[in-house]
């Protein structure tokens, strides 16, 4: 699912770059001989929460590595088969803020920003929000101490069709998303992003972030893709 937040933020700063049911419990490795290996898992089928995202990008044509930094509010509802994202980015010594709703069931991408709309065709199916089953275990340990300290799980694993690797750390209970990491190639520009999970709340407060502006209401669908690296993030979490 992360990878798909990371794709679709990139159209903020002109290029593609590197922008978040419950996960299936699809069993990971279990022998006798590592009995404590823990399951892949998955999260809450409806969320949102704040992410901030931190990081680079090298485009061959560019003199030197474009930082990536922002923040983004993602509201995801794989019931609905919806998802929202108010993207805000600081790159470039400027202040930008992109609106993207993503809606699954028509297969549509409504992109709105300084006032203007493009409506992109979303090829891919909405995926729980999970641990891939072929993960690879990192490890546990927890931030904190006594009472307050919180345990987590840390995974490593590819994205589809990519040489990018993903490192994703979850908590132990209830599988709540903590940090992400991802660095590889995406569409041809080299990219290495982090993510930090805030503010998650294991439903949606207003369904109103959802709603087509009007004036992206009867406009012709873009054939080019627009995207940024916060929705490509997203798409990683998700089955392979």
């Amino acid at each position: 699912m992360f990878q798909l937040l990371l794709v679709t933020l990139m159209s903020m700063i002109g290029w593609v770059r590197p922008t978040t049911t419950p996960f299936s419990h699809i069993p990971g490795p279990t022998t006798s001989a590592l009995p404590h290996i823990p399951r892949p898992c998955c999260t809450h089928s409806v969320f949102q929460a704040v992410l901030g995202e931190i990081g680079g990008v090298y485009v061959s044509n560019a003199s030197q590595a474009i930082p990536i930094d922002g923040w983004n509010k993602l509201f995801y509802d794989y019931d609905r088969k919806l998802m929202a994202l108010e993207a805000h980015d600081r790159s470039l010594g400027r202040y930008q803020t992109v609106n993207i709703v993503m809606d699954f069931n028509t297969k549509k991408q409504y992109i709105t920003d300084n006032g203007r709309c493009t409506i992109v065709d979303i090829h891919e199916e909405m995926q729980h929000p999970c641990v891939p089953g072929s993960a690879t275990y990192l490890g546990s340990s927890y931030f904190g101490y006594g009472e307050e300290r919180v345990e987590f799980v840390s995974w490593e694993f590819p994205t589809r069709s990519s040489d990018v690797m993903v490192k994703l750390t979850v908590s132990s209970r209830n599988c709540i998303p903590i940090t992400e990491a991802m660095y590889g190639t995406l569409r041809g520009v080299k990219t290495a992003v982090s993510y930090s999970f805030a503010e998650f709340q294991p439903s949606i407060q207003d369904y109103g972030v959802f709603a087509i502006p009007k004036h992206c209401q009867n406009k012709q669908t873009k054939k080019t893709p627009m995207a940024r690296h916060s929705i490509e993030g997203i798409r990683t979490f998700q089955p392979n």
